[in-house]
């Protein structure tokens, strides 16, 4: 939700937090000239973003909701969510062995470490790689 110049930050506890979007940038500017822009590097996901017609996140909890956030305040839009098995059925919400990758298509891996570990070679399996944004973590 952006209104009036506020990022909207979902913590682990789930927990809202507001930041005004012209620090969070600056902030994440800075971090990525340091080499710190951990797990995900900014610039390189709006990058990622610009390569590929459709976007979708592979996971629905904070990560996800931060990075679509942060996709809004570029003006990127999330076309839908993959996640390993859905319990009920919702629109713009794909069951990882149903959904069916497509050339225009990419998937930015939205989990923490301990969840990204336990997915990671699934998710390999059913996405090319390249089509994929993975986060930063030690393998």
């Amino acid at each position: 939700m952006r209104r009036y110049g506020i990022f909207v930050f979902y913590n682990e506890r789930g927990k809202v937090r507001r930041y005004p979007v012209k620090c969070m940038r600056e902030d994440l500017q800075q971090r990525c000239l340091e080499g710190k822009a951990e797990p995900y590097n900014p610039t390189q996901m709006l990058q990622f973003c610009d390569q590929y017609k459709n976007i979708y996140l592979f996971g629905m909890g904070n990560y996800a909701k931060n990075i679509e956030q942060f996709l809004l305040d570029y003006g990127k839009q999330v076309k839908g969510y993959i996640v390993s098995k859905t319990g009920e059925t919702q629109k713009q919400v794909y069951e990882l062995g149903h959904f069916l990758i497509q050339p225009n298509q990419g998937v930015i891996v939205a989990l923490n470490h301990k969840n990204f570990h336990e997915v990671y070679e699934k998710l390999k399996k059913v996405i090319p790689e390249k089509q994929l944004l993975i986060p930063f973590y030690d393998y």
